[in-house]
């Protein structure tokens, strides 16, 4: 499988600073008015197809009183491939909506529509499911299908958040509203064989399907559905900087619930979010430490298996919001291989500012990193003991391992791209501990993790 993104707008940025004299760091300036970073997006994945697009993010200043903090921001993106998989996006966030000497209010919207032909699907519980490479291996003697751990996702949400201050600047409350519509099914191999004259994905069961077929995802959820989510919290910020902080801390505690009124007949649940982070200045406007601990879970109600690695928190710029595995939460690992009704996790990250410069006029810098990532299923998913023995006869050691999930673990480092403090492009690598949990994983997208 092949996987290629361009990276013409990061060597640009490259060979520009090159040029640049300032080696220690840029002069404090100022920005106003209206500044955007533009990213190209164009990647090749032989089964998932060829996929082009562009995203931008849009900062206004104002009169740059509140420099690097922007007084607005929207964020769009818009990508699609040749074999139905894609994103849509607008994003929205301003703390300008009503703020005066006693009143603060910050919005966020968002309208997402993320299209996944091929979705990464490993069962339930971490490592009490089995992952065998050979499966998903063409050249390997059990070879199934490259598409065997994955599954169709359409997912459209449109969400919004409030903010307001209930001490200050440091404590405030969240309140949020977001409609959720999940359409899932099989992959459709007619379509990702579309156009092509070789290496055919077989029309075969994957794991999913096993799943549904054995009755361990009801058929009631087997296709998605509706839900309806109110959320509440409370979060703690003493950050110097939300896009990079050097110090402080941001913790949130944040419940959700799909009550019955809402129209959520079938799947009333209630969450709850716990996460922590804080970061230390170890050498002022160079190196950092930072750290995330947090947690998922079920608090009551039966939660549909496709929202299990679904993360809610009091505010996100992340487009997918899924569990354990992938750019934002667990790097190296396969994407949501760590799903289960509740889990934590804790990412560890040194973060050094090697080189301060300016770009096209406007302050920059050039950050490596290097992290930690850990994760675990803490609430296991409930699976009928008889339908697991039922699937160890038919299939004896294809589905789950003999042991409970434990801890999983993976590091790796990469370079980040910072513009005006608030744009960033970074380039992680990961490598996970185990190979339960997959190989090794580049990413290439915008924002720091946390």
């Amino acid at each position: 499988m092949k996987r290629i993104l361009l990276l013409v707008w990061i060597l640009g940025i490259s060979m520009v600073s090159m040029a640049q004299t300032d080696s220690t760091e840029s002069k404090k300036k100022v920005k106003e008015g209206l500044i955007f970073g533009p990213l190209p997006v164009v990647a090749y994945d032989s089964d998932l197809g060829f996929q082009y697009g562009a995203l931008v993010n849009l900062y206004f200043y104002g009169d740059g009183s509140t420099y690097p903090k922007y007084k607005h921001l929207i964020f769009a993106e818009a990508a699609y491939s040749t074999k139905g998989s894609g994103i849509f996006r607008l994003f929205y966030d301003s703390d300008q909506i009503l703020k005066n000497k006693d009143k603060y209010l910050r919005l966020s919207v968002d309208l997402t529509y993320l299209m996944e032909s091929g979705l990464g699907f490993y069962g339930f519980n971490g490592f009490e499911t089995n992952y065998n490479t050979a499966f998903e291996t063409t050249d390997e003697k059990d070879y199934i299908t490259r598409m065997y751990y994955r599954h169709q996702r359409n997912l459209f949400r449109a969400q919004a958040d409030v903010q307001g201050r209930i001490i200050g600047k440091k404590l405030r409350w969240v309140f949020g509203l977001a409609s959720f519509s999940f359409d899932v099914n099989t992959v459709d191999v007619d379509r990702l064989n579309e156009g092509k004259k070789e290496d055919f994905l077989p029309d075969t069961i994957t794991l999913y399907d096993d799943y549904v077929n054995y009755g361990l995802i009801g058929t009631e959820e087997s296709n998605g559905g509706m839900l309806n989510m109110v959320k509440a919290g409370l979060v703690w910020d003493t950050r110097d900087l939300e896009a990079n902080p050097n110090k402080g801390m941001w913790d949130e505690v944040v419940l959700y619930t799909f009550p019955g009124f809402l129209g959520n007949s079938e799947n009333v649940f209630t969450g709850i979010t716990i996460i922590h982070r804080q970061y230390f200045t170890l050498v002022k406007k160079r190196l950092t430490f930072a750290y995330r601990l947090g947690f998922k879970g079920v608090l009551g109600g039966d939660m549909p298996f496709y929202f299990d690695p679904y993360m809610v928190t009091s505010y996100s710029l992340t487009a997918n919001r899924g569990g354990l595995g992938g750019a934002s939460t667990f790097r190296g690992m396969n994407r949501n291989r760590v799903v289960g009704d509740g889990f934590g996790w804790g990412n560890f990250c040194l973060r050094y500012k090697f080189w301060y410069f300016d770009f096209l006029g406007s302050p920059s810098y050039l950050a490596l990193n290097g992290f930690v990532d850990m994760g675990q299923v803490f609430q296991a998913r409930e699976i009928d003991p008889v339908i697991k023995a039922q699937m160890e006869k038919d299939h004896p050691g294809r589905y789950f391992n003999k042991s409970a999930d434990a801890m999983h673990y993976s590091v790796g480092g990469g370079v980040h791209f910072a513009m005006n403090e608030n744009f960033v492009v970074r380039v992680n690598y990961g490598k996970v501990l185990d190979t339960q949990d997959g190989t090794s994983s580049i990413y290439i997208t915008t924002n720091w993790v946390f």
